[in-house]
């Protein structure tokens, strides 16, 4: 707003002297009274200029989607388990803010986050011994070497579903880890908002949605506090009587923090117990993506969950 300034405006007093004569001897004549000039008003000091109001900084989000170009993605959530003929004996949740999964379009290589211990030299698919098979949306290699137990390794995006984060993963005969990536929603980003509600289920296979299953997860954000009561869709080591997997309510409990990261815990009806870790993903948080765990007998559950800001 242009500075506006009030003008003071100077007030003059006129004195008069008034003089009166009197008929008779005694000739007298009054004497004019002096008038003492009246004290001029201070002048108004100016009108402060107000504070221009701040323009909203805008934020950048490059969609996750589109695996036919090079590509890089900073930061993750993973999840790392230890198989026992390809039961999860151990799993463990960490995440990085800086470390890069990188694509490289000419050769299908990709260097994953989190993976590092795992891959070849020059990334994996950047030899013979990895078969490509790849669309606009995956990568993904098998191994073929014929001295080394199978592995899978992939990058997998879900277009039809989120446009901000992707999997990477790793399947092998004594290991398997997973990983969320993408373009996290910036912490200033977030600020804006007070909560956030997303509709968001565990396992969900988005070839095949299920939107009937989603439950809301809520976000105080003001108080940073996570809660919800969502559908961990086909538990493995949940069966019904005909011995197929089935659905659970899983509880959620937790926090997000100043820096967009997601930690807590869940919990079945009957005491069973896990954790979660995540963030949200795209402008103004537009996709929540986090990886949820549960203790199961003598094993481990993990799947992601994923969802959409009603």
């Amino acid at each position: 707003m242009t500075r506006r300034t009030m003008t003071a405006l100077a007030l003059a007093l006129l004195a008069s002297g008034c003089g009166t004569g009197d008929s008779g001897d005694s000739g007298t004549n009054s004497t004019p009274v002096a008038t003492a000039p009246a004290t001029p008003s201070p002048t108004p000091a100016p009108a402060p200029s107000p504070s221009p109001t701040p323009s909203p900084t805008s934020f950048t989000y490059e969609q996750a989607i589109g695996l036919r170009r090079d590509r890089t993605w900073t930061g993750y959530d993973l999840y790392s388990a230890l198989l026992t003929k390809d039961r999860k004996t151990s799993v463990e949740l960490s995440s990085s803010d800086t470390a890069v999964t990188s694509f490289t379009d000419a050769t299908g290589a990709m260097t994953l986050a989190g993976f590092e211990d795992l891959s070849p030299k020059g990334g994996f698919g950047s030899s013979a011994d990895w078969k490509q098979s790849r669309n606009d949306n995956e990568v993904f290699y098998r191994s073929t070497s014929t001295t080394a137990a199978r592995t899978e390794v992939g990058l997998y995006s879900m277009p039809s579903a989120f446009q901000y984060m992707l999997v990477s993963s790793y399947d092998g005969d004594k290991v398997e880890r997973g990983a969320l990536i993408g373009s996290p929603t910036f912490p200033a980003d977030l600020a804006r908002f007070t909560s956030r509600t997303y509709q968001a289920a565990v396992g969900e296979n988005y070839d095949k949605p299920q939107p009937e299953k989603r439950k809301p997860v809520v976000f105080d954000l003001a108080k940073g506090i996570v809660s919800g009561k969502v559908i961990w869709i086909d538990v493995d080591d949940v069966a019904d009587a005909g011995g197929k997997p089935r659905d659970v309510e899983v509880e959620l409990s937790g926090t997000i923090d100043k820096s967009n990261h997601i930690a807590g815990t869940t919990r079945l009806a009957d005491g069973s117990t896990g954790s979660f870790r995540g963030r949200l993903y795209g402008p103004a948080g537009a996709e929540l993506g986090m990886i949820v765990t549960l203790k199961l007998g003598d094993g481990y559950q993990v799947k992601a969950l994923q969802g959409t800001v009603q």
